[in-house]
C-alpha cells in the first residue's frame, strides 16, 4: 500500500507489515518518519535492530541467508537497509521480489533510499511491497506548506499561534525544517503553554548567542571558514548529534551539486525559480555556486557518503574531526 507522512501514524497504531520502503529526499522527514517506524516495532516486540549500509559491493546473498534462516530462539528484528544512492541493483530488486513472497513474521525490513521518480515507483520489483508492506513516498514541502507544518508541530505539543506567527517563523527560517523544528523546540521550553505571538517567535529567532545547525549552514555557503569552525565547536560542545549536523549539511551539498549541473546553461534566477530557493538565501546560494565547479560539488557529495559510513559506525574516525573538515571544505574556495 501507498501511504504519505500524515497517514503514518495511524498505521502503525493499528498494524506492522513486513516490509517499510521509505524514499525522499527531505532528510529531515525522512528520519521522522523513520523514527516512529523504529519506535512502533520496539513496542511490538521488535527488539533487536541490525543496520545495513547498501552500496555496489553489497552481498544480497549473505542477507537473504539471515532472513532465511531462523528458529525459535532468534530475537524479533528490526532490518533497516539505508541505499547510498537511487540507483537499485538487480540483486537488490531480486531481494525484494523473493522476500516478498514469503516474509516471515520474525523481522520487519525498513529500506530507506533519496528521492525515485515517477517511473521507479511503478516499478514491477516494487509491487510486490504494494501488497503486504508500505511504500512511503516523502515530498518536500513547498513553501506556501511550511506555516501550516509549524502550526500542526505547535498544536502537537500543545502550543497554540496564529497565522501571523507561523508565517514569520516560516519565513525566518526559509524552508529549512530542521531549523523550524528546532526554533519550535525553543519555544517550548521558554513558553510551554498558551498562545505563541509573533513578539515571542521574533525574541527567539532574533537570539543568535546559540550555535545551531541553522547557522552552520549557511555560514559554509557564505564562505565564512572561521565562523564555520567556531560554531562547529559550539555544536559538539551542546551535544548535539553528528547525524542531524551531517544531514543538514549533506541536504545543502546535494542542492548546490545539483544546481552547479545546470548553472553553466541557465541563468541564476531561473535555476532558483525551478529549484524553490528561498529570495533570502539566494545570495549565499549563488555565492557557493561561484566558489567550486559541479565535479567539486559531486566530490564533496561522495565525501558525505563517507562520512555517512563513519557516524553509522560502519567505518573508524573521529566523526566531530572529519564534521569539520567536510564543513570547511564546503566553505573553501576550490
Amino acid at each position: 500500500m501507498r501511504l504519505t507522512v500524515n497517514q503514518l501514524p495511524s498505521h502503525l497504531k493499528q498494524h506492522l507489515v513486513p516490509i517499510y520502503f521509505v524514499t525522499g529526499d527531505e532528510f529531515f522527514l525522512v528520519d521522522e518518519a523513520c523514527a516512529l517506524i523504529r519506535a512502533a516495532a520496539k513496542k511490538n516486540g521488535y527488539c533487536g535492530h541490525e543496520f545495513f549500509q547498501i552500496d555496489s559491493h553489497f552481498n544480497w546473498e549473505n542477507l537473504t541467508q539471515q532472513t532465511d534462516t531462523l528458529s525459535l530462539f532468534d530475537t524479533h528484528s528490526l532490518l533497516e537497509l539505508r541505499l547510498t544512492n537511487n540507483k537499485i541493483s538487480e540483486s537488490a530488486k531480486k531481494f525484494v521480489q523473493e522476500y516478498a513472497k514469503n516474509p516471515t513474521d520474525q523481522k520487519i525490513l525498513l529500506f530507506i533510499c533519496g528521492k525515485l521518480t515517477g517511473q521507479q515507483l511503478q516499478a514491477q520489483w516494487l509491487r510486490g511491497i504494494d501488497q503486504i508492506g508500505v511504500i512511503l513516498q516523502i515530498w518536500p514541502l513547498e513553501r506556501q506548506q511550511l506555516p501550516a507544518w509549524i502550526n500542526q508541530r505547535l498544536q502537537a505539543i500543545g502550543l497554540r499561534a496564529d497565522q501571523n506567527a507561523c508565517q514569520l517563523l516560516a519565513y525566518h527560517c526559509e524552508g529549512n525544517l530542521l531549523a523550524a523544528a528546532q526554533e519550535i523546540e525553543k519555544l517550548r521550553l521558554l513558553y510551554p503553554e498558551g498562545q505563541i505571538t509573533t513578539e515571542m517567535i521574533t525574541a527567539v529567532t532574533s537570539d543568535q548567542s546559540r550555535f545551531d545547525i541553522f547557522i552552520l549552514t549557511d555560514s559554509a555557503l557564505a564562505g565564512e571558514s572561521m565562523r564555520v569552525y567556531r560554531v562547529m565547536q559550539g555544536l559538539k560542545q551542546e551535544g548535539i548529534e553528528p547525524i542531524l549536523v551531517l544531514w543538514a549539511l549533506t541536504r545543502e551539498v546535494r542542492l548546490l551539486a545539483q544546481l552547479a549541473a545546470k548553472a553553466a546553461s541557465a541563468d541564476f534566477n531561473e535555476i532558483f525559480k525551478r529549484a524553490g530557493i528561498w529570495p533570502r538565501r539566494q545570495s549565499l546560494v549563488k555565492q557557493a555556486l561561484r566558489r567550486k565547479s559541479p565535479l567539486a560539488w559531486c566530490a564533496l557529495l561522495q565525501q558525505a557518503n563517507e562520512l555517512d559510513h563513519l557516524v553509522k559506525g560502519a567505518r573508524a574516525g573521529d566523526i566531530w574531526l572529519e564534521l569539520c573538515d567536510f564543513a570547511l571544505a564546503i566553505s573553501r574556495m576550490s
